[in-house]
């Protein structure tokens, strides 16, 4: 089993509803903190400026009661995506491939190798053809068949579910019952993070997809304030946890 954690942290800025003296620091502190509570073998953190993403690799690699190793990133239509796995894993960078950042990891014993990829796909409705190319570009930088954890702010709407799983990849949310009240990793209806007047939709922009893996549980963190009764978020984007099960190694 692995644990998956993924969250467009919205670097650079805050809540407009962020009480005083709660800075940036406080922010990434936060998030740090959250990390650490859920324990994760793999992260992917999108949106991450210069100065967050080096908060960011130093802040995990450093913590006492776990530690992750910083694998690579990946530049994005907004700052970069940077994915970090458990220091007790053997894990390797890989050539990125567009705004997807790309790591082997190695299993004990005969069990091979799996690859993790943090994405921040390419925005708005109309860039849909344009997310399928790049999660295409991406398997076809791969072995065939191989296993595969994809984690990240994909942008994706509902109407393109299809056109990515016929590419043979499993959706986390799918699998793990489709929980209504995952349904939406951005929901400005309630988190109005940059402002009252902010327009009010939502949708499931955040997704973790699966090949030569299947999710066993799916959770939602980031999707309460930080100060009960109040709207101080610690992101626009809502983050996932997902537990998910190896699956045996498919003949080449």
């Amino acid at each position: 089993m692995f644990k998956v954690f993924t969250l467009n942290v919205s670097a650079g800025n805050l809540s407009a509803w962020a009480p005083a003296g709660f800075s940036l620091l406080s922010k990434y502190e936060a998030i740090v903190e959250l990390i650490k509570h859920h324990s994760p073998q793999l992260i992917s953190l999108q949106e991450l400026d210069s100065q967050a993403a080096k908060y960011f690799i130093a802040a995990l690699g450093s913590a006492a009661d776990a530690g992750w190793q910083h694998l690579t990133q990946a530049e994005s239509h907004c700052h970069s995506t940077h994915i970090w796995a458990a220091a007790s894993l053997q894990a390797k960078p890989k050539r990125s491939v567009g705004p997807v950042a790309i790591a082997q990891i190695q299993l004990t014993g005969d069990d091979g190798c799996f690859y993790f990829a943090g994405c921040h796909l390419e925005p708005y409705a109309q860039g849909a053809c344009l997310r399928l190319q790049q999660i295409a570009a991406t398997l076809r930088s791969l072995p065939p068949r191989c296993r595969l954890v994809l984690a990240g702010d994909c942008n994706m709407r509902n109407a393109e579910n299809s056109s990515v799983e016929a590419l043979g990849l499993g959706d986390a949310f799918k699998q793990a019952g489709s929980p209504p009240s995952h349904s939406f990793t951005w929901n400005s209806t309630i988190n109005k993070y940059h402002g009252a007047d902010q327009r009010a939709y939502t949708g499931r922009y955040d997704r973790i997809y699966l090949s030569g893996f299947v999710a066993t549980e799916l959770q939602m963190v980031a999707n309460q304030p930080m100060t009960p009764g109040h709207a101080d978020y610690l992101s626009d984007h809502f983050g996932l946890v997902a537990t998910v099960q190896l699956l045996p190694q498919q003949a080449s």
